[in-house]
């Protein structure tokens, strides 16, 4: 199967909705993978996929009982329900609405074909990794029962603090694997280790060939609108059919989180999968926890995780991070009262951080030895690792002052100038 990438400029059409246009605010929810588009915070929908671009796949929509969701294709309004998938190509807006507020959002859907489908297409067969430890290789299996495996050094849904390498055979010409990091995809080459940090998944189409193409050559874009969720419950049978139409592929994808610094935000850690919480050291010493499946994070420090698998079939796994939430200061010589400074102002940072970032009236400028002397008002922020940020306003007003040297001279030249000046009047008078 091919991806395919085409960049277009989305056209607006007519939808005819009215009301006070709001701003659509997009997050990628890291704990589902998918995206939430909201006006508020009740009223939102998710996607399987991030819209507001070019879309070579199925998507599928989901919202609410609060939000009233209105879907229009080429300008026409689209019969659909919660949860549905979306086919077929055209132009598309979802119109979110609260009362006289609107948002709307448009996307592009590409012609649809075999190998542009993605994992949220129901024509494939949703299965879970069968995870083991393969001691020998001291790295995690993760199995799709006989067809493929792939191994990892890390359990499904882990959070670590080191690099992650994950092995498969890339030759498998029945296996479609792909790499995504928060949400988009990412070239990876098997064997290779991944530092950079982030919440990265790794999905995994194969072919059994238990379906065939032919059997989608008579459906037609109505049927697939009319198909829901309970269409394609897999009945296990010998038959190996969907009730409608026959799975072309099984799919399967496990998830990581990689933590290379300080946090300021992770304060939920949940186990892997397969696993429990077993112990929590806080700065050194074990603290108490009430629930083996849900940490809560209230203090500030280093914390260490021990899950251990209930089976005992699954070798114990640790993680360690630090959270931090404390904001990152700066030491600020030369202002005075009411954060005026009638000098140069010397700003120097007082613990670890990433940055310290100048703005004067809005715009970010550099200042070498971290040195202030000219006159405008500042804003100096600084941030640490963490996340955590702090902004300073100082207001430079530096009054117009003479150097005393420079005065002195200019007194000298001023009456070296009018003595030469009056002997040239007395020298030009002329007595009558």
């Amino acid at each position: 199967m091919k991806k395919l990438f085409i960049t277009l400029i989305l056209i607006l059409f007519p939808v005819c909705v009215f009301g006070a246009e709001v701003k659509v605010n997009e997050k990628y929810m890291e704990d589902t993978g998918f995206y939430r588009y909201s006006i508020d915070d009740d009223n939102y929908i998710t996607s399987s996929v991030r819209l507001e671009s070019v879309i070579d796949n199925i998507v599928k929509i989901s919202f609410n009982d609060y939000v009233s969701v209105v879907i229009y294709k080429d300008g026409k309004v689209l019969e659909f329900h919660s949860g549905d998938y979306i086919y077929g190509d055209g132009e598309y807006t979802i119109v979110i609405k609260n009362g006289d507020d609107i948002g709307r959002i448009k996307f592009i859907l590409n012609t649809i074909s075999l190998d542009t489908l993605n994992l949220e297409d129901s024509f494939y067969n949703h299965i879970n990794f069968e995870q083991t430890y393969d001691s020998e290789r001291n790295m995690f299996k993760e199995s799709m029962g006989e067809l493929f495996s792939l191994y990892t050094t890390v359990p499904d849904g882990a959070l670590t603090e080191k690099g992650v390498k994950i092995n498969f055979n890339s030759s498998d010409q029945d296996a479609y694997i792909t790499v995504m990091k928060d949400g988009e995809e990412i070239d990876y080459k098997s064997g290779s280790t991944i530092t950079e940090a982030g919440c990265y998944s790794v999905n995994v189409v194969y072919d059994v060939d238990r379906g065939s193409y032919e059997d989608l050559k008579g459906v037609t874009e109505s049927d697939l609108y009319s198909l829901s969720d309970e269409d394609f419950n897999y009945n296990d049978s010998e038959e190996d059919y969907y009730s409608g139409v026959d799975y072309i592929a099984e799919t399967a994808s496990f998830t990581f989180r990689i933590v290379d610094t300080p946090q300021n935000l992770l304060n939920y850690v949940n186990p892997p999968r397969d696993y429990v919480i077993s112990s929590v050291m806080l700065d050194g010493k074990k603290i108490n926890f009430s629930d083996e499946t849900l940490f809560t994070a209230e203090a500030d420090g280093e914390y260490k995780f021990i899950f251990k698998n209930p089976e005992g079939i699954l070798p114990n796994y640790s993680f360690t991070y630090e959270r931090l939430r404390k904001m990152p200061t700066l030491t600020i010589e030369g202002v005075g009262k009411g954060g005026i400074a009638e000098d140069k102002v010397v700003f120097t940072p007082n613990e670890d951080y990433t940055a310290v970032q100048v703005s004067v009236n809005g715009v970010q400028t550099d200042f070498e030895g971290n040195v202030i002397d000219k006159d405008g008002l500042y804003s100096i922020t600084v941030s640490d690792d963490a996340g955590n940020t702090n902004t300073y306003m100082v207001n430079v007003d530096i009054p117009l002052r003479i150097n005393p040297v420079l005065a002195l001279i200019v007194i000298i030249a001023a009456g070296a100038a009018g003595y030469f000046y009056i002997r040239y009047i007395r020298n030009n008078i002329q007595i009558r």
